[in-house]
């Protein structure tokens, strides 16, 4: 039996209000539990009825305000939906705060309002579901400290031989020079949750960046993990890149592909953003094509902005296979079709073909 959502709107513009309203009463396994023009009236109800998932839309806002709202509804431990004016003011500050409390925000537009949030309204239920998804994961708080810091320190943590040796007799069908490399944001979660079930244990290798808080990776890796023949892990240090193996980037942290004798490693490294993102799929998938080269595979998957477009280019020109998600299937558009148009896609493909393509790759190995 499907959950049903418990959603809360909170609007205080009027047309936009009954947008929301009207399109989320039409889908049966959301249910709207009130819907206010301020904080102030919803402030009771919210703590009675405890919703899934909160969208908090209004213009005019400053990010003092925000935080007073995101204090307001942490003890209710309630993820909030932003769905914001967007400014030049706002840009940093709401960025900082949102990471600090891995909810999520979209820019409200600023012309046309009613019929481009008309356009949205996808999106919106999209962001809606991760964030319930998301909350409900068993979340591992850890210790940054522990986290690797820079590539320098690699010595420190490299596989023993004997660890290369075991690994390379555990399973000698499969590549231990190709690799796969995948990038992904918003709808990812669900993208990658129809491919990764239907690799078998003999494929090469997989890396994979998804724009994801950092609270939200381990659990994600761990789900990954249980509905997997693979073995799917989150990249907290250097990882040693095994056949079968699906290695997800620590949300905050970019990952590299480094080469050790015969294997290949990845390697956690960094927290400035690239591209606005920190993990970038532009830098695992540069650092894969300069690394891995023909051997490799680079797979751009639905998502907002063009994190990852140049990087897949560069796997493509250095002679690695290059493969999209298709509109037709894809939440949002924007990261597949930004790659698309500057030449770094070689094949674009529906969600649903995209592990069978990876499959016949590598079936002949």
């Amino acid at each position: 039996m499907t959950k049903v959502i418990k959603l809360n709107i909170i609007e205080n513009n009027a047309l936009i209000r009954k947008v929301l309203t009207d399109y989320f009463k039409n889908i049966s396994d959301i249910n709207i539990l009130g819907r206010w023009q301020s904080v102030q009236l919803a402030t009771s109800k919210v703590y009675q009825e405890k919703p899934d998932v909160i969208i908090y839309g209004c213009e005019n806002i400053n990010s003092k305000n925000i935080l007073k709202l995101i204090n307001f509804f942490k003890g209710a431990n309630i993820p909030i939906l932003f769905f914001l004016m967007e400014s030049e003011h706002l840009h940093f500050s709401v960025a900082e705060i949102m990471l600090d409390n891995e909810w999520g925000i979209l820019p409200k537009p600023s012309t046309n309002l009613v019929n481009k949030t008309t356009r949205l309204l996808p999106l919106i239920e999209t962001k809606v579901r991760e964030l319930t998804y998301l909350s409900k994961i068993n979340l591992h708080r850890f210790n940054k400290s522990k986290h690797f810091q820079c590539s320098e320190n690699l010595r420190e943590v490299e596989p023993t031989e004997r660890e290369l040796v075991k690994f390379k007799r555990s399973d000698q069908t499969c590549s231990l020079t190709r690799l796969i490399a995948i990038g992904a944001s918003t709808g990812g979660t669900e993208a990658l949750s129809k491919i990764l079930p239907r690799l078998p244990t003999s494929i090469p290798g997989i890396v994979i960046v998804i724009h994801m808080p950092e609270r939200f990776t381990k659990g994600f890796a761990a789900r990954l993990n249980s509905l997997s023949k693979i073995k799917v892990v989150e990249a907290r240090n250097p990882t040693l890149i095994e056949c079968g193996k699906a290695i997800i980037a620590s949300g905050g942290f970019h990952l590299k592909i480094e080469k050790k004798g015969s294997s290949f490693m990845a390697i956690p490294c960094g927290k400035d953003r690239f591209n606005g993102h920190c993990p970038s799929v532009d830098v695992l998938f540069t650092s894969v094509a300069t690394v891995v080269g023909q051997g490799s595979v680079g797979v751009i998957l639905t998502g907002m902005g063009k994190d990852g477009a140049e990087g897949l280019k560069k796997i493509k020109n250095h002679g690695g296979l290059s493969l999209a998600q298709d509109e037709s299937t894809s939440i949002v558009f924007g990261m597949p079709k930004k790659a698309i148009e500057i030449g770094g896609v070689q094949e674009v493909l529906p969600l649903q073909d995209i592990a069978e393509r990876l499959i016949r790759e590598f079936a002949n190995l």
